[in-house]
């Protein structure tokens, strides 16, 4: 089994696919940083197509099966923040940095998690694929929010094409547990088992399905498995990234993933897995006196829709849209501009705002 990603099946592409991973976090433009991840991704379905067929010193290649013999499982960690592994007891995680490859990313803005998770399945800005935040308003499509399963499951909010679609016109095999993005059926297919999202399945209930998923016979066996924990981000929000019942849940999670690696060695395949963690962003502590309450500047009846939150979307009146902007370029410890050039337009120009102290 290789940890986060070892390449080391296909002796011509090893180097220059480990510089791409240990180089990615020096890159300073997030373009280069996304379009890395998805090079990533889209090298392994690639690579493992061929491996065993491609020999150092020669570039001849067989008519390898799709897949290959190599399998990528990538498991995101919903917030976890970069720094967690030092404030927290993770031996499981410091042995897969001492034996793999390790780094951090800037998120894509906005740092959340629909966006960012689609990002990374499909190598875009959210601007570009269309979920531009956890919660917006398109007006051909409507509301789209987390909740509202109907949304979520609405192929036109969902542009590019995730990895798993990319996987599936190579002829490989796929299967998402809670993945953004493979509930819903994009350019009519989803990945070739997946899950819809419950938060009460137990995480190691979840490592149990990807295993036994990779225990299937060869023919039905995925060669990508994408899953998701929404766990750190959730008690965060809570009770603030600092806190003591995040640092316990860290640590939980650290057990899932040993749980998962120990149970991973003892199947026929457990040698042929490259395992990537990966998180979608970290989050910051929040301090209420440092809130921004627009309505303080601005009457709310004068937006037909709003969506809060540290980054926010708002939707003014056409008739206010120059005012509202005008007057939110006033408002202190904030920025704010105009979406124009979204995918998701709008009935209106949006204005979103973010804050910065």
């Amino acid at each position: 089994m290789n940890i986060v990603l070892e390449a080391n099946c296909l002796s011509l592409h090893y180097e220059f696919t480990n510089n791409l991973i240990m180089n990615i976090d020096r890159y300073r433009d997030k373009r280069k940083k996304y379009n890395a991840i998805a090079t990533l991704f889209a090298l392994w379905i690639g690579l493992t197509a061929g491996c065993g067929s491609l020999r150092k010193g020669s570039v001849h290649t067989d008519h390898a099966r799709p897949g290959g013999d190599r399998y990528a499982v990538v498991l995101s960690l919903d917030g976890f923040r970069a720094d967690y592994l030092s404030k927290a007891n993770t031996p499981v995680f410091d042995s897969i940095k001492r034996v793999g490859i390790s780094g951090s990313l800037q998120p894509s803005f906005p740092s959340l998690t629909f966006p960012n998770h689609y990002s990374m399945a499909t190598g875009l800005y959210p601007d570009h694929h269309g979920l531009v935040a956890n919660e917006f308003y398109d007006d051909e499509y409507g509301h789209y929010t987390i909740p509202n399963r109907k949304a979520v499951e609405n192929p036109g909010f969902y542009g590019g094409e995730p990895v798993w679609n990319t996987a599936r016109r190579q002829g490989v095999q796929t299967a998402s547990f809670f993945w953004v993005g493979s509930e819903t059926a994009i350019n009519g297919h989803h990945p070739h088992r997946w899950k819809k999202f419950d938060s009460k399945v137990p995480y190691t209930s979840r490592a149990d399905s990807v295993l036994a998923w990779l225990d299937l016979p060869e023919a039905d066996r995925p060669h990508l498995i994408m899953w998701y924990i929404e766990e750190p981000d959730h008690l965060g929000h809570h009770f603030t990234p600092e806190g003591k019942e995040v640092f316990a849940m860290v640590e939980k999670l650290d057990s899932v993933v040993g749980y998962f690696l120990n149970r991973l060695n003892t199947l026929p395949v457990g040698n042929k897995v490259d395992f990537l963690i990966v998180s979608d962003h970290g989050m910051e502590t929040y301090y209420p006196e440092r809130s921004v309450n627009l309505s303080d500047y601005m009457p709310i009846d004068s937006f037909i829709h709003v969506a809060t939150g540290a980054f926010a979307h708002l939707y003014p009146k056409p008739s206010y849209t120059d005012s509202a902007y005008r007057i939110l370029q006033t408002v202190p410890h904030i920025k704010v501009y105009k979406k124009v050039r979204c995918r998701h337009a709008s009935i209106t120009d949006p204005i979103s705002a973010s804050g910065s102290f």
